[in-house]
């Protein structure tokens, strides 16, 4: 599902669920829109971390799996996804840093209605989540982010300015971050309304904001079997605080190949096995053809995708599901096809049995991804980018 910058108004939760799930997650910019070298050179000096809702997922399981720091919600009581002074102490005990973000319902409710006063509506999320945040241990100079959590309009920017001007009548203008996509960051970077920016790739197009001190590059990763998304450090302060943050290296992904009439081979047979998992009446020939281009438009329509008949960062996102032991089928077959680019010869059957998952687990452990012998959103985007 392509997600405009200026258009429907969906939460990027709701879209991912249109989308087909975490497996489906799609937007311009998924994955890295840096070079690989310059994000290395971030790795190396700040790193990645992940945020996530389901608070089972074990300080020690995230450490574990090489991250460095979490970014975890602050929000109106009772939820089960908010930070509580236990987890946080586990968090710092394992090293890692945490960044504290408000997220009453991300600012969702204003597409039914702009507040008549948003101003007080954002000193009164500051004031419980400043509570909320120093009862958990952070200290009173550290910033909290502020969700906007949809594709925020041009029309409502007075409002938005105005709600941050709360915000920063409780915590202090130096304190007061914000996250969301590219425009809203860019607006009240502008504004001078926030010191602190975390940037989603969705709804920004492809674009980054330099100012923005985080970067969240990739929704459904699965860190010891939970949801969560991966997140980039863009500074040595990023807000963080409780633990060392910034030193897990996670893993640098690489971009999504172009796939396009004309070409052949192993990554246009996996694509046209994916093609025909989602329905299409294709040969998977490895030739990609006036039959491949005709589906692949066909899902890209079905998709709410851009149909240009090119399988490209979008379509290769939406067109990925997650197979495992017990898995059969058409899309077992196109990662047996890729498992295989790599040299480790499994008969491309459709079941994915224990030599699959051997393979997979081999090729996780290679590429420095979490060994869990699943093919997920991560597994794929290395198998066919690398």
């Amino acid at each position: 599902m392509n997600l405009p910058d200026h258009g429907r108004r969906l939460s990027r939760r709701r879209l991912l669920t249109l989308a087909g799930g975490a497996a489906g997650a799609t937007a311009a910019g998924i994955g890295f829109a840096q070079s690989a070298s310059a994000a290395s050179a971030a790795s190396s000096a700040t790193g990645y971390g992940i945020d996530y809702s389901d608070a089972s997922l074990t300080a020690g399981s995230v450490a574990a799996a090489g991250y460095g720091f979490v970014c975890r919600y602050l929000s109106w009581l009772p939820n089960p996804k908010v930070l509580t002074l236990s987890e946080a102490q586990a968090l710092t005990a394992a090293g890692l840093g945490i960044v504290s973000n408000w997220e009453s319902d991300g600012l969702q409710s204003w597409q039914s209605s702009v507040p008549s006063d948003p101003y007080a509506q954002g000193a009164g999320h500051a004031t419980e989540a400043q509570r909320q945040a120093l009862a958990n241990g952070m200290p009173s100079s550290r910033p909290i982010y502020f969700s906007v959590d949809f594709d925020l309009q041009p029309s409502m920017y007075a409002a938005l300015n105005s709600y941050f001007d709360g915000v920063a009548s409780v915590i202090g203008r130096s304190r007061t971050g914000a996250y969301g996509g590219y425009h809203v960051i860019k607006e009240l970077f502008d504004n001078g309304k926030t010191a602190w920016g975390w940037q989603t790739y969705a709804w920004s197009g492809g674009n980054w904001d330099s100012r923005a001190q985080l970067r969240q590059v990739q929704n459904g990763i699965s860190v010891a079997g939970h949801d969560a998304d991966l997140d980039q450090a863009m500074a040595a302060d990023f807000g963080q605080w409780g633990g060392t943050g910034g030193g897990g290296t996670g893993v640098i992904l690489p971009s999504w190949p172009n796939i396009t009439d004309g070409m052949t081979g192993p990554s246009v047979q996996a694509a046209q096995y994916l093609l025909r998992y989602h329905g299409a009446s294709i040969t998977a020939d490895g030739q990609f053809g006036s039959g491949t281009l005709a589906a692949t438009k066909s899902f890209q329509s079905a998709h709410g995708l851009s149909v240009d008949g090119q399988i490209g960062p979008q379509t290769w996102s939406a067109l990925i599901v997650q197979v495992q032991v017990g898995s059969s089928g058409d899309a077992v077959r196109a990662a047996q096809v890729e498992l295989n680019r790599f040299g480790y010869n499994l008969a491309v059957d459709g079941s994915f049995g224990s030599g699959t998952e051997s393979a997979a687990r081999a090729f996780q452990s290679a590429h420095g991804l979490g060994v869990d012998g699943q093919v997920g959103p991560q597994t794929w985007q290395m198998l066919v980018g690398s």
